[in-house]
């Protein structure tokens, strides 16, 4: 019973003092993350290997985000 009284109160500590860092309260306003993509069950020699997309470029800021994929060799951009 006192280990649990002992755990319960460490947990609260931990949650209480982690939710109050400064790490919660910086935030990234603005930036681009870009996505490897990869697709393991597909042939590579096939016909369709072409036309899949190898990444995808996120953009965004405070207001609005943009996903850019490419594929099919560069023809199809969305």
């Amino acid at each position: 019973m006192t280990n649990r009284i002992h755990l319960l109160i460490s947990a609260s500590a931990l949650l209480f003092l982690s939710c109050n860092s400064s790490l919660l309260q910086s935030r990234i306003s603005e930036g681009t993350i870009e996505y490897a993509l990869s697709f393991p069950g597909a042939d590579p020699d096939g016909l369709m290997a072409g036309m899949l997309p190898e990444k995808t470029i996120l953009s965004f800021n405070e207001d609005m985000q943009a996903a850019e994929v490419s594929a099919g060799m560069g023809l199809f951009r969305t």
